[in-house]
């Protein structure tokens, strides 16, 4: 009898728990309900472990998203702080896993309201260029090979200089450039670990032109085309490695989901993959916008700028007048290093780590 009661709580307990396991178990879903006149869309990425949530009302909708772990809880949104002037409406959301950024829009554009960072002064100085802040690394590319410019040392590999540094790409801790001794063609890919600070090597069986371009990363790889040749290669910075990803009918495109488009699309365009993190950057007109996964909203961060140096999740490092500043979780504007000679000469010319 006594065995028996102990078979059935053991029973009951391996039952609850899996209950509990199921009941939070994360999964993908999707819900529409409304709230303060606002019609909303709540999703959960169970991927990328974020909540979406689309909020429309007349001709606005906003969209926000929030990086949490799943909970089993359904419409999440328990406030929306509104400021409407004139034509200006701003929103945020509080919500039973966290609060997001104010977003703006006036009718012609949607905004973000930022914080400018500007009571930093210079900590240091090396040659032309000002250091504000030593809380990352800054690499410049030196005609030679790179210099770290917070610890003033350089890292050179070529024989001969080379101030054009087009043909390189930034990934993890990797930078990855071609061996710009080699003319009209190269068969050596230099890799710089800026973890270990030093140089690794890839040789090629058959040359790349240098009339060739990068156009992301897919799997942890790093894609080239060659114009010239009509070739697609595959990177792999960490193994050291290069394939081919080509055949003369087509070659690899990634734009949230792996394709494959004709090669006369590569060579003639400048085919760049479309990158899938939970937020992306672009460059309009000058302008800084950032934008969700699945949104086609567009949402302005700040103008006058020259090229995204990096970008993640949590920041974006981008160049402006000759100054480097980032982004963080699309809050605060900090200023981090600057250079006038960054107003003229600035491609393939800066990395931040």
């Amino acid at each position: 009898m006594k065995k028996r009661y102990i078979r059935l709580i053991s029973i009951f307990i391996i039952l609850l728990g899996l209950f509990f396991y199921f009941k939070n178990k994360p999964i993908n879903y999707e819900i529409d309900y409304n709230f303060n006149d606002y019609s909303i869309n709540e999703k959960y990425n169970k991927q990328n472990d974020y909540y979406s949530f689309k909020l429309t009302k007349n001709e606005y909708i906003f969209y926000f998203v929030l990086e949490h772990k799943y909970s089993n809880k359904r419409k999440l949104v328990t406030n929306i702080n509104e400021e409407i002037n004139d034509d200006i409406v701003c929103i945020s959301i509080n919500t039973k896993v966290g609060e997001t950024e104010t977003i703006c829009n006036n009718k012609k554009e949607y905004y973000l309201k930022t914080t400018y960072n500007d009571s930093k002064e210079v900590q240091s100085k090396y040659e032309d260029i000002s250091i504000y802040d030593k809380s990352n690394t800054y690499y410049e590319w030196n005609g030679y090979g790179l210099t770290d410019i917070i610890n003033n040392k350089t890292y050179n590999v070529l024989k001969k200089e080379s101030y054009d540094n087009s043909l390189s790409y930034s990934k993890d801790e990797y930078i990855v450039f071609a061996n710009y001794d080699e003319k009209n063609e190269f068969k050596l890919i230099y890799i710089f670990n800026t973890k270990t600070k030093k140089y690794q090597t890839i040789k090629l069986k058959n040359a790349i032109s240098y009339d060739s371009y990068f156009q992301g990363v897919y799997n942890d790889e790093i894609y080239l085309f060659d114009r010239n040749k009509s070739v697609q290669y595959a990177i792999n910075p960490k193994k050291k490695s290069i394939s081919k990803t080509s055949n003369s009918e087509g070659a690899i495109y990634f734009d949230g989901i792996k394709t494959e488009k004709p090669i006369n699309q590569f060579k003639y365009n400048d085919l760049v993959f479309k990158e899938n993190n939970k937020i992306n950057y672009v460059i309009d007109n000058g302008s800084l916008y950032y934008y969700y996964y699945d949104s086609d909203i567009k949402i302005k961060l700040t103008d006058n700028v020259q090229a995204i140096i990096n970008s993640n999740d949590s920041n974006v490092y981008y160049l402006s007048n000759g100054v480097v500043y980032s982004l963080n979780y699309l809050k605060e504007i900090n200023k981090l290093v600057e250079s006038m000679e960054w107003q003229f000469h600035y491609s393939s010319q800066i990395y931040v780590f």
